[in-house]
């Protein structure tokens, strides 16, 4: 299949696809990129094929046009994109115009134009032609296209068309709207009000100290009761008492388990150490105070050897 000629000894081109004729050696099919009778010529920026008698490409590879894709698109096409037959341009990059992108007739200025007219300037500049130069106030965003409105101030505490006003003293943080120059964060309401005057500083520290229950320097902090300098007395005052009164109830406590202490017996079995009711070993001495087991002891046996001698008696007078 790879062999031609009358004794089939010599190949085909390698560049041949399923094989060649025997008697010409002329390929039956190119391989990718390649044309010709024997496939030996190479084909130029064709994407994929081309056509195997001529070389003519089928399609190009992208920047490419002209019958074999020998020609480069325009450096100013958008997206490096053109018509495969001319070359045109479908679209252009900003600041170029004309079907083949080459005819820069924005103004200096422009990054993009229809005509004579801009449609996006380079930063800081505004206007049809884009030669009017935006407030130096005006941020790096630059300003509105026609009206030339700074989109935002480079500063904070300045407002306005062309960022040239000062925001409010009593904007907190010297912080306001760009446009309305409207405070972002007022003073606190908490903070009291003498006249017509601002009630706090930039920072937010109230200037006529705080009104009834509120106190700190923003007053922003509320109690129930406070004295001139803005301490919560109330809350001071309320917790020493109620430690006060837990020092108390404890003490009492206290007092009470150790009179209950005292009245029981210091052990359990002094009853049963007693000696014998008439031993004579228990102390009899009076001067020598007595605990309440010993004297609970005492009247018990005196109470016994009385029974004894009633009983005694009568049987004697029996």
């Amino acid at each position: 299949m790879n062999w031609y000629g009358n004794e089939c000894n010599m190949s085909c081109n390698v560049n041949c696809s399923n094989g060649c004729e025997q008697g010409s050696g002329k390929c039956n099919k190119c391989s990718s990129g390649y044309y010709g009778e024997v496939c030996n010529l190479t084909c130029l920026k064709c994407k994929g094929e081309c056509v195997r008698e001529n070389g003519l490409c089928n399609e190009c590879d992208p920047g490419h046009y002209g019958p074999s894709c020998e020609h480069t698109c325009p450096p100013y096409c958008l997206g490096n994109v053109c018509n495969r037959k001319n070359g045109h341009c479908y679209d252009c990059v900003q600041g170029y115009a004309g079907v083949m992108c080459n005819d820069s007739t924005c103004p200096a200025h422009c990054l993009s134009c229809v005509g004579q007219q801009c449609t996006v300037c380079r930063s800081c500049f505004y206007g049809e032609l884009c030669r009017l130069t935006c407030s130096t106030n005006c941020s790096s965003d630059g300003c509105d296209l026609i009206t030339g409105t700074c989109l935002s101030c480079n500063t904070l505490g300045w407002y306005g068309p062309t960022c040239n006003e000062t925001c409010s003293a009593t904007c907190l943080n010297n912080v306001c709207d760009h446009n309305t120059g409207e405070c972002k964060n007022a003073c606190s309401i908490h903070c009291a009000r003498i006249g017509e005057g601002q009630t706090c500083l930039r920072n937010g520290t109230c200037t006529n100290g705080c009104v009834q229950n509120y106190f700190g320097s923003t007053c922003e902090t509320g109690t129930s009761f406070e004295n001139k300098d803005g301490s919560p007395i109330s809350v001071i005052a309320g917790s020493v008492g109620g430690v006060v009164v837990v020092l108390i109830v404890i003490g009492v406590a206290i007092l009470i388990l150790r009179k209950r202490t005292r009245r029981q017996p210091t052990d359990a079995n002094e009853y049963y150490n007693m000696p014998p009711f008439g031993s004579g070993k228990h102390d009899t001495n009076p001067n020598k105070p007595q605990t309440d087991a010993e004297s609970n002891y005492t009247t018990l046996g005196n109470n016994q050897e009385e029974n004894h001698m009633y009983s005694s008696l009568n049987r004697s007078q029996t």
